[in-house]
């Protein structure tokens, strides 16, 4: 008999129930989030599965809590789709009603029953590769810029009792890696003990930021290596950079978990939703989807159309139909969509996202 499972993956567990092709609960089961919880859940599967086996895995959380178990079972050679939360949410209002139970287990039988009823819509889990290290290196790069800017508001919190031009100071801190080398490298020195305090604390401060810069320049040249090796169509989008570009690689992973581009601008939260009432036909904005694919969709839209003729001329097309200035733009990010989805397919084709 060929079953389902579905898996609400958290931080420490993994909760999972099995179905059969009725959609009829065949058993369920909870373990650890380690390598050996891994384990234990396939020799489970391969227990409740006894005949014709297990036909497809359905895990909520694929590429974050889940991405251990994932990545586990792919390589085992089994099959694995990634569930949104919302389809999870939806199914079990569907089934247990809004007032229903809740539970790990009751969302794994969601988890399951959407993965039995819309293999075809839900994105595939390929093994991790190349996109898997632009997505580690942009991840962190983005964190070590938020460390970066954190320290800068310290050290300005501080320069504004060092130095008399504060704001001169503030702005330099941003711009002049020189200037801030003359603050790391200036002894503490001052008047009172607090200001010798300051000081020091200001050396330090400037310290941490050159810290910063030299790491985040390291990525940089990195990430724009990989986005060379990996995506030239997508480079070669008006308004996408390298960084950029590497962040989608990392994002997306592998474009052949999308069947249509409709399903990935639905994963980017590019399609919209209809709002229509009466005679009147129009859509809102989507506020699901991935918001870090979407901000980066949001960016090339706007440099493009700020100076790019063909993207321009797109956006005056929409609103001599009748359409907002803000429409016209969530307009052309869906058209985008497209446009990178099929930069990706092409990168795809050639095989350089499965490089290593």
């Amino acid at each position: 008999m060929s079953v389902i499972i579905g898996v609400d993956a958290h931080k420490q567990t993994w909760a999972a129930v099995a179905i059969d092709l009725a959609g009829r609960p065949l058993g369920s089961h909870v373990a650890r989030a380690t390598t050996d919880g891994a384990h234990q859940l396939l020799e489970w599967s391969i227990a409740v599965g006894a005949g014709d086996g297990v036909l497809r895995w359905g895990i909520e959380g694929a590429m974050h809590y889940g991405r251990g178990l994932a990545q586990h079972l792919v390589t085992q050679g089994a099959m694995v789709v990634e569930v949104p939360g919302a389809s999870t949410a939806s199914e079990r209002r569907r089934s247990r009603g809004r007032e229903g139970e809740k539970s790990d287990q009751t969302d794994a039988l969601a988890i399951a029953r959407v993965a039995l009823r819309d293999a075809d819509r839900l994105p595939t889990i390929a093994p991790d590769g190349a996109a898997a290290r632009c997505q580690a290196l942009s991840e962190h790069r983005d964190n070590l810029v938020l460390a970066r800017t954190a320290t800068l508001n310290q050290l300005y919190a501080h320069v504004v009792h060092t130095h008399s031009d504060a704001r001169r100071c503030a702005f330099q801190a941003r711009r002049n890696r020189q200037w801030l080398r003359q603050l790391a490298a200036t002894a503490p020195s001052g008047a009172t003990p607090l200001a010798q305090a300051r000081a020091l604390i200001v050396g330090q401060l400037a310290t941490m930021v050159l810290a910063h810069d030299q790491m985040i320049d390291g990525l940089d040249q990195e990430l724009a290596q990989l986005a060379e090796q990996l995506a030239p169509s997508l480079l070669a989008i008006h308004g996408l950079g390298s960084l950029s570009a590497a962040k989608l690689v990392g994002i997306v992973h592998h474009v052949e978990r999308f069947a249509t581009p409709g399903h990935f601008a639905a994963y980017a939260g590019v399609a919209p939703v209809e709002a229509s009432s009466g005679d009147r036909r129009r859509h809102r904005l989507s506020r699901r989807g991935n918001r870090q694919l979407n901000r980066v969709l949001h960016i090339i839209a706007v440099v493009q159309r700020r100076g790019y003729a063909p993207a321009q001329a797109y956006v005056a097309k929409k609103i001599l139909e009748g359409k907002s200035r803000k429409e016209a733009l969530r307009a052309l990010k869906r058209h985008l969509a497209n446009v990178v989805f099929r930069a990706l397919q092409r990168d795809a084709t050639a095989g350089l996202v499965r490089a290593t």
